[in-house]
């Protein structure tokens, strides 16, 4: 077995998602050029018709207000899916010793399952308001993943990967490394 299959199944796999992402994109725009009267979801910036958890959001500082909760909202959610997701697998799922007491565990397990709950019904009300706060909150996310990765990789020793994931000679990864 080819020991940098999985490397190139990754590659694969997120080629295929931004084909999908690419599609939805086009949808979505061709929806915005329509110019349905009915469509309240293509609105962009704050109206009578924007209401975000029972809340109207009609004024400039009210949309603002909105856009600033969402960026918190976002770069929380990134440091509970890009560290506490990770750390739990690596540190409680892992079949090694617990360096942690079990109240931390149970703690972080805990507030990352709770976290989550939050996130999910904030995310569902963004999701039917209009395409403009999706949009920012996309943006939002890009930054902050980008930022944690970036983190992650500072003290990386980092390989070119385009030799690994194309090139047949290359059979055994542990040989290059």
């Amino acid at each position: 077995m080819n020991d940098n299959k999985y490397l190139v199944d990754v590659s694969i796999t997120s080629k295929i998602l931004i084909s999908w992402m690419l599609f939805l994109t086009l949808a979505l725009i061709y929806n915005l050029f329509r110019e349905d009267e009915n469509s309240k979801y293509f609105t962009i910036g704050p109206n009578n018709n924007f209401i975000f958890m029972g809340i109207k959001i009609d004024t400039i500082s009210e949309y603002l207000y909105l856009i600033l909760a969402i960026s918190i909202n976002t770069c929380i959610r990134n440091l509970n899916q890009d560290i506490l997701g990770p750390w739990m697998i690596q540190v409680i799922q892992n079949e090694k010793v617990l360096e942690y007491s079990n109240k931390i565990a149970y703690e972080i397990t805990i507030v990352n399952g709770i976290y989550t709950w939050f996130d999910y019904i904030f995310n569902l009300n963004l999701a039917i308001i209009q395409v403009d706060v999706i949009i920012i909150q996309i943006l939002i996310d890009m930054i902050a993943n980008i930022i944690i990765t970036k983190l992650y990789l500072k003290e990386k020793k980092t390989i070119n990967y385009s030799k690994i994931l194309y090139s047949p000679k290359i059979i055994n990864y542990q040989s290059i490394v």
